[in-house]
């Protein structure tokens, strides 16, 4: 009998409608289960199981889709948090076909495994290599990417491709379906021992990572709060939050480079964000994600905000299709570094994370996991 950990956020903004007997008795008597409860019960681990079932918000799946992301093993999520981003954008891009797909499901549908989703992950360098540090060319100008192709190899088993111009910067240059970025330790020791810095590995996320204006509504939002009022407990936030940003960076996409002061930067793999359905160019089968960065006000104070609203406005409540530049930059990625002049706290699927100076290397990639959303239990 397959074994399967069940994972129930306490703190999560909707977690008294869930509970261990209900996602038992939604996943039916095939498995051995074992309970873990979010925070009183300290860390998790996966080790043993061969299924994992999470009920929580989008912090809470995000946190398990770091380490489940690269097991082959069946994650099934029960959205319990409070605005439920991910979930909600299973079907939007199927429009009212996909409203329809969502209301038709029912509680008593039978339960199958998922499919394999794409992930964002990143990657923190804080220095320059030292294979360029005389030369001062950026640290990615001379490292390797090491691959490994899902579909046909073990993860104990690596035949790798390399790439040794300009990567990860050219993800979009090579064929990317089924196969993940890895950096396996002998590896990684064999081009430390050529003179030659690699990046590191931090983390996914599952739809977002943000920084900047608004962003940290997603994590400052008080827990008890959101538990009474729901989503009016990020509304309240909204006033605080609206001011300017300046964040001094340059964002390397294959080969453009945007460079300056930015108010928000945005990596997204989701029609929506925040509770808006803004990305209208999204496409859940690609490995691919969108850029979306605003360009700082000129002005501080009142006029600033005034100045910084129109072009939030443009992309949170009319949305973005085509690709654009200029204040708004909206762009396709496969791939971007984004370099820091310091250190910059960033929303990780509602999540903070503290990105210190440096480059942020930022790619995507299927994960081995199977994934599926169930929201009606």
């Amino acid at each position: 009998m397959k074994k399967c950990l069940i994972i129930i956020n306490s703190a999560a903004g909707k977690s008294g409608k869930i509970s261990f007997e209900k996602v038992e008795k939604r996943l039916g008597d095939a498995f051995a289960y074992s309970h873990f409860l979010l925070p009183d019960d300290g860390e998790y681990s996966l080790d043993g199981f061969d299924t994992v079932a999470v009920a929580g918000g989008d912090g809470t799946l995000g946190t398990l889709l770091e380490k489940a992301g690269k097991r082959p093993i069946d994650v099934y999520y029960f959205p319990s948090g409070t605005l439920n981003d991910k979930a909600k954008s299973r079907y939007s891009h199927l429009g009212a076909r996909g409203g329809k797909m969502r209301r038709e499901e029912r509680a008593n549908t039978p339960v199958t495994p998922g499919r394999s989703l794409v992930l964002g992950k990143y990657f923190l360098s804080p220095a320059l290599g030292r294979a360029d540090a005389e030369s001062g060319k950026d640290m990615h100008a001379s490292c390797e990417v090491l691959w490994q192709d899902v579909a046909t190899s073990s993860p104990n088993e690596y035949p790798l491709k390399k790439y040794p111009q300009a990567c990860p910067n050219d993800f979009d240059k090579a064929d990317l379906h089924s196969q993940t970025i890895i950096s396996p330790q002998s590896h990684a020791d064999k081009l430390l021992s050529d003179g030659k810095d690699i990046p590191s590995r931090e983390g996914v996320f599952s739809y977002v990572l943000a920084a900047g204006s608004f962003t940290p509504i997603g994590y400052a939002a008080d827990v008890k709060l959101k538990k009474k009022i729901g989503a009016l407990a990020y509304v309240l936030q909204i006033l605080k939050q609206f001011k300017p940003y300046r964040i001094g960076a340059k964002i390397r996409c294959g080969n453009k480079t945007y460079e300056g002061d930015f108010t928000l930067i945005m990596v997204v793999k989701s029609p929506r964000c925040f509770g808006f359905r803004f990305n209208r160019a999204y496409d859940p089968d690609s490995i691919s994600g969108h850029l979306v960065a605003i360009r700082s006000p000129k002005h501080g104070g009142l006029l600033g905000k005034i100045e910084m609203f129109f072009p939030f406005f443009r992309v949170f409540f009319l949305g973005l299709r085509s690709e654009r530049e200029g204040r708004i930059i909206f762009k396709k990625i496969y791939s971007c570094d984004i370099t820091h002049s310091s250190e910059t706290v960033y929303c990780r699927d509602g999540e903070k994370y503290a990105a210190k100076q440096g480059v942020m290397s930022i790619g995507f990639s299927r994960s081995l996991c199977n994934f599926k959303i169930i929201e009606k239990f």
